[in-house]
Protein backbone atom coordinates (compact mmCIF):
# COMPACT_ATOMS: atom_id res chain seq x y z
CA UNK A 1 0.00 0.00 0.00
CA UNK A 2 3.11 2.42 0.81
CA UNK A 3 4.33 1.58 -2.52
CA UNK A 4 1.15 2.64 -4.28
CA UNK A 5 1.01 5.85 -2.47
CA UNK A 6 4.31 6.89 -3.01
CA UNK A 7 4.10 5.84 -6.49
CA UNK A 8 1.09 8.39 -6.47
CA UNK A 9 2.54 11.08 -5.22
CA UNK A 10 5.47 10.92 -7.84
CA UNK A 11 2.87 11.18 -10.57
CA UNK A 12 1.29 14.00 -9.49
CA UNK A 13 4.17 15.66 -8.61
CA UNK A 14 5.49 15.06 -12.36
CA UNK A 15 2.20 15.82 -13.99
CA UNK A 16 2.32 19.62 -12.39
CA UNK A 17 5.92 20.24 -13.70
CA UNK A 18 7.13 21.91 -16.79
CA UNK A 19 10.88 20.93 -17.78
CA UNK A 20 12.82 23.32 -20.10
CA UNK A 21 16.04 21.61 -21.78
CA UNK A 22 18.15 24.83 -23.39
CA UNK A 23 20.57 23.61 -25.76
CA UNK A 24 23.34 25.81 -27.29
CA UNK A 25 23.82 23.64 -30.70
CA UNK A 26 26.75 26.18 -31.93
CA UNK A 27 30.00 23.95 -31.70
CA UNK A 28 31.92 27.17 -31.37
CA UNK A 29 30.40 30.12 -29.67
CA UNK A 30 29.35 30.47 -25.99
CA UNK A 31 25.64 31.28 -25.37
CA UNK A 32 24.79 33.71 -22.17
CA UNK A 33 21.30 32.52 -21.34
CA UNK A 34 18.78 34.24 -19.42
CA UNK A 35 15.17 33.71 -18.23
CA UNK A 36 12.57 35.64 -16.98
CA UNK A 37 9.25 34.26 -15.26
CA UNK A 38 6.76 33.01 -12.47
CA UNK A 39 10.37 30.83 -11.52
CA UNK A 40 13.67 31.64 -13.11
CA UNK A 41 17.75 30.84 -12.59
CA UNK A 42 20.13 33.00 -12.53
CA UNK A 43 22.04 33.37 -15.97
CA UNK A 44 24.26 31.09 -17.27
CA UNK A 45 26.69 29.79 -20.25
CA UNK A 46 26.25 27.18 -22.03
CA UNK A 47 29.51 26.41 -24.52
CA UNK A 48 29.14 24.93 -28.00
CA UNK A 49 27.80 21.81 -27.74
CA UNK A 50 26.32 22.12 -23.93
CA UNK A 51 23.09 22.37 -23.10
CA UNK A 52 21.05 22.12 -19.38
CA UNK A 53 17.52 20.84 -18.17
CA UNK A 54 14.89 23.01 -15.90
CA UNK A 55 12.77 21.93 -14.35
CA UNK A 56 9.66 24.22 -12.79
CA UNK A 57 6.20 24.24 -11.10
CA UNK A 58 3.03 24.64 -13.57
CA UNK A 59 1.63 27.11 -14.02
CA UNK A 60 4.91 28.87 -15.64
CA UNK A 61 4.67 31.74 -17.47
CA UNK A 62 8.11 33.64 -19.24
CA UNK A 63 10.43 33.69 -21.59
CA UNK A 64 14.13 32.49 -22.33
CA UNK A 65 16.88 34.42 -24.27
CA UNK A 66 20.57 33.92 -25.42
CA UNK A 67 23.23 36.66 -26.13
CA UNK A 68 26.64 35.88 -27.81
CA UNK A 69 27.76 39.91 -27.42
CA UNK A 70 27.77 39.49 -23.45
CA UNK A 71 28.42 37.28 -20.49
CA UNK A 72 27.69 38.53 -17.68
CA UNK A 73 24.82 40.60 -15.85
CA UNK A 74 26.96 43.49 -15.69
CA UNK A 75 27.45 43.26 -19.25
CA UNK A 76 24.06 42.28 -20.73
CA UNK A 77 21.92 43.75 -18.11
CA UNK A 78 19.44 42.06 -14.96
CA UNK A 79 16.46 41.92 -17.72
CA UNK A 80 18.70 41.79 -20.78
CA UNK A 81 18.30 44.88 -23.00
CA UNK A 82 16.78 44.38 -26.43
CA UNK A 83 17.17 43.81 -28.84
CA UNK A 84 17.07 40.11 -28.83
CA UNK A 85 15.16 36.92 -30.37
CA UNK A 86 13.45 35.31 -27.38
CA UNK A 87 11.01 32.06 -26.62
CA UNK A 88 8.10 33.22 -24.96
CA UNK A 89 5.68 30.13 -23.33
CA UNK A 90 2.24 30.42 -21.12
CA UNK A 91 2.03 26.33 -19.61
CA UNK A 92 -0.39 25.13 -16.99
CA UNK A 93 -1.65 21.54 -16.50
CA UNK A 94 -0.16 20.88 -19.47
CA UNK A 95 -1.43 22.67 -21.71
CA UNK A 96 0.61 25.73 -23.39
CA UNK A 97 0.65 28.73 -25.66
CA UNK A 98 4.15 29.27 -26.87
CA UNK A 99 5.87 31.55 -29.68
CA UNK A 100 9.03 32.96 -30.36
CA UNK A 101 9.17 36.16 -30.73
CA UNK A 102 11.24 39.14 -32.74
CA UNK A 103 9.12 42.18 -31.78
CA UNK A 104 11.91 43.73 -29.97
CA UNK A 105 14.27 42.67 -32.82
CA UNK A 106 16.37 39.56 -33.42
CA UNK A 107 19.76 38.78 -32.16
CA UNK A 108 20.67 35.11 -32.77
CA UNK A 109 18.52 31.89 -34.07
CA UNK A 110 16.66 30.05 -32.14
CA UNK A 111 13.96 27.03 -32.44
CA UNK A 112 11.25 25.50 -29.92
CA UNK A 113 10.04 22.90 -29.59
CA UNK A 114 7.47 20.20 -27.43
CA UNK A 115 8.09 16.66 -26.65
CA UNK A 116 5.80 14.18 -26.03
CA UNK A 117 2.83 16.62 -26.77
CA UNK A 118 -0.70 16.20 -27.56
CA UNK A 119 -2.45 18.48 -30.27
CA UNK A 120 -5.64 19.03 -32.62
CA UNK A 121 -3.16 17.93 -35.55
CA UNK A 122 -3.15 21.56 -36.89
CA UNK A 123 -0.24 23.42 -38.17
CA UNK A 124 0.20 25.37 -34.72
CA UNK A 125 -0.14 22.22 -32.87
CA UNK A 126 2.58 21.03 -31.07
CA UNK A 127 4.76 21.70 -33.82
CA UNK A 128 8.31 23.13 -33.75
CA UNK A 129 8.60 26.90 -33.77
CA UNK A 130 11.98 28.30 -35.74
CA UNK A 131 13.74 31.06 -36.77
CA UNK A 132 16.77 29.42 -38.50
CA UNK A 133 17.64 32.23 -41.11
CA UNK A 134 20.67 34.73 -40.90
CA UNK A 135 18.61 37.73 -40.43
CA UNK A 136 22.00 39.64 -39.60
CA UNK A 137 23.22 39.00 -43.28
CA UNK A 138 20.07 41.19 -44.76
CA UNK A 139 19.23 43.98 -41.52
CA UNK A 140 18.31 47.07 -43.05
CA UNK A 141 21.04 49.43 -42.10
CA UNK A 142 18.96 51.73 -40.46
CA UNK A 143 17.87 48.86 -37.95
CA UNK A 144 21.17 48.00 -37.47
CA UNK A 145 22.82 47.94 -33.87
CA UNK A 146 26.28 47.36 -33.25
CA UNK A 147 28.69 46.99 -30.39
CA UNK A 148 31.38 49.44 -28.83
CA UNK A 149 33.89 47.31 -31.04
CA UNK A 150 31.31 48.24 -33.95
CA UNK A 151 30.66 44.68 -34.46
CA UNK A 152 26.87 43.98 -35.66
CA UNK A 153 25.20 42.09 -32.75
CA UNK A 154 21.51 42.57 -33.67
CA UNK A 155 18.77 43.65 -36.21
CA UNK A 156 16.48 46.25 -34.10
CA UNK A 157 12.66 46.33 -34.71
CA UNK A 158 11.69 49.26 -35.76
CA UNK A 159 9.99 51.01 -32.75
CA UNK A 160 13.33 50.96 -31.12
CA UNK A 161 15.00 52.74 -33.25
CA UNK A 162 12.03 54.94 -34.47
CA UNK A 163 9.85 55.00 -31.29
CA UNK A 164 6.68 56.24 -32.94
CA UNK A 165 2.88 55.22 -31.85
CA UNK A 166 2.31 53.44 -35.04
CA UNK A 167 5.39 51.60 -35.19
CA UNK A 168 5.29 50.71 -31.49
CA UNK A 169 1.18 49.99 -31.58
CA UNK A 170 0.47 52.21 -29.33
CA UNK A 171 -1.73 55.56 -28.79
CA UNK A 172 -4.25 56.09 -31.35
CA UNK A 173 -2.64 52.92 -32.75
CA UNK A 174 -3.06 50.44 -30.25
CA UNK A 175 -5.25 48.14 -31.28
CA UNK A 176 -5.15 45.21 -34.08
CA UNK A 177 -7.42 47.72 -36.28
CA UNK A 178 -5.30 50.70 -35.90
CA UNK A 179 -2.13 48.96 -35.83
CA UNK A 180 -1.67 46.34 -38.95
CA UNK A 181 1.99 46.45 -40.46
CA UNK A 182 0.88 47.01 -44.17
CA UNK A 183 0.19 50.40 -42.83
CA UNK A 184 3.27 51.08 -41.66
CA UNK A 185 5.62 53.92 -44.13
CA UNK A 186 7.86 50.68 -44.36
CA UNK A 187 7.02 47.03 -43.54
CA UNK A 188 9.59 46.32 -41.23
CA UNK A 189 7.90 43.27 -39.90
CA UNK A 190 7.28 41.99 -43.25
CA UNK A 191 10.92 41.83 -43.54
CA UNK A 192 11.70 39.52 -40.22
CA UNK A 193 8.24 37.49 -41.39
CA UNK A 194 9.57 36.85 -44.98
CA UNK A 195 12.84 35.41 -43.54
CA UNK A 196 11.48 33.49 -40.10
CA UNK A 197 7.50 32.94 -40.68
CA UNK A 198 7.46 31.05 -37.82
CA UNK A 199 7.99 34.32 -35.26
CA UNK A 200 5.82 36.55 -34.34
CA UNK A 201 7.08 39.89 -36.01
CA UNK A 202 5.26 42.50 -34.62
CA UNK A 203 2.92 43.61 -31.70
CA UNK A 204 -0.74 41.85 -33.84
CA UNK A 205 0.99 39.14 -35.30
CA UNK A 206 0.00 36.36 -33.00
CA UNK A 207 -2.83 34.73 -35.41
CA UNK A 208 -0.11 33.13 -37.52
CA UNK A 209 2.76 32.77 -34.87
CA UNK A 210 0.96 30.95 -31.59
CA UNK A 211 1.69 27.68 -31.52
CA UNK A 212 -0.08 25.65 -28.25
CA UNK A 213 -0.26 22.08 -26.92
CA UNK A 214 -0.56 19.93 -24.62
CA UNK A 215 3.31 19.10 -22.94
CA UNK A 216 5.30 19.39 -20.14
CA UNK A 217 8.53 19.31 -21.97
CA UNK A 218 9.94 21.73 -24.24
CA UNK A 219 13.39 21.87 -25.85
CA UNK A 220 14.93 25.23 -26.48
CA UNK A 221 17.86 25.32 -29.27
CA UNK A 222 20.29 27.96 -29.97
CA UNK A 223 21.46 27.52 -33.56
Amino acid sequence: MFVNFALLLTLLSTASAVEFQIINNSPATPVFVQLLGTQYPDPFVLQGGQQTTLTYDEPWSGRIWGRVDCYSVEECGAAGPIPASLAEITVGDGMAFYDLSLVDGFNINLSMEPVDGHGDGGPYSCQKSECAYPILDDCPEELKLYNAEHELVSCQAACNVFQTDLYCCRGEHSTPDTCKSSDWPVNYSSFFKERCPDAYCYAYDDQQSTFTCDSNRYVVTFL
